[in-house]
Parts: structure tokens; sequence; C-alpha cells
């Protein structure tokens, strides 16, 4: 063990690991950042602009009246889950065969869509990526979700179509 850590060796595993706290660091930045409700002039706009239901959403110097394709859906007075109320709603962002692709929420509403599922397990396909599975959508939980818990009604599940979404860094910006 001593000669583990000694020499060449020792400096290695240091480098990992401080890697690693970097990887770490900058992937709650990103989450920080990315479920943002605060407006911000040169970082990323966060998902809660972006699938902002209100009629006049500018996102990414796009006004959202001017693509009404382009228009959230939101149902703020439901306060249990269904399949029902997530068919709905995935239909609502759906185009014809243009549908979400992901769903993010919270882990409650993830847990309260696996006990949904527990009396159809044939229906749980669960992923090496600790995903589940909802018309054909990867469902995943992230901790910077929107949301407190609890059975409250400000959870939220957010349906993307990650064929319209893209991140870009300008190369002139450094953030």
């Amino acid at each position: 063990d001593e000669l583990a850590n000694m020499g060449n060796s020792r400096a290695v595993n240091l480098l990992m690991a401080e890697k690693e706290n970097a990887e770490e660091s900058l992937a709650g930045k990103m989450t920080d950042a990315l479920y943002s409700t605060s407006a911000v002039t040169n970082g990323i706009i966060g998902l809660p602009f972006m699938v902002d239901d209100s009629a006049s959403t500018e996102y990414g110097g796009i006004d959202s009246a001017d693509v009404s394709t382009w228009a959230s859906s939101m149902d703020d007075s439901s306060t249990t889950m269904s399949m029902g109320l997530l068919r709905g709603k995935f239909s609502d962002c759906s185009d014809g065969n243009d549908t979400p692709s992901l769903i993010v929420s919270n882990y409650d509403c993830f847990d309260k869509y696996w006990q949904l599922l527990e009396n159809k397990p044939e229906f749980r396909v669960q992923n090496s990526n600790n995903t589940l599975k909802f018309n054909g959508a990867d469902w995943t939980a992230d901790k910077g979700q929107n949301g407190t818990g609890s059975g409250t009604a400000d959870n939220y599940i957010t349906f993307l179509n990650e064929k319209y979404i893209q991140f870009y860094v300008h190369p002139d910006d450094n953030m």
C-alpha cells in the first residue's frame, strides 16, 4: 500500500481525484443553470423560460407568438398523477410522429410514475442509465428539476423533444 501511494502513482491519483471533483462541480453548476428561473444575459437560459406557457414568452430572441407550434402546455390544476393525465400532456406536446424524446421530473414525480407501473411490470422498462420509458421517451429524475416533492402542486414534469434543443457556446463569450 505504501508503494502505491508514492511518486508518480500518487500524483496520478491526486490528478484523477481533482478531475473528478471538477467534473462534479461543473455538473452541479450546469444543473443549477439549466433549471434557473433567473433571467441571464451571458449564460444558460433555463428550462423554466423555455417551457413557459405565458402568451408573451421570448426565448433566445424568438417570440413564442411567432412560432405557435412552439407553445408549451401546462396543467397547474391537477394534484394526482395518472396515466391519462400523462398521456394527455404527452399528446399536447406532440405533432404526429414528432413527439417528446425526453421527460424530466424531480424524484418525487419519478417515483409516482414508477408506482403507476407497479401493477403493469410489462410496461416498466428501466435502462442502464436509470431511466424509465413513457410512450418511447426516456423518463429521468433530476434533483435540479423544480418542485418541492411531497405531493404538492408545484412539481413539474417536463416533456422535451431533443430534436429541437441544441447547446451552443459562443466562441467569443467566456462564461
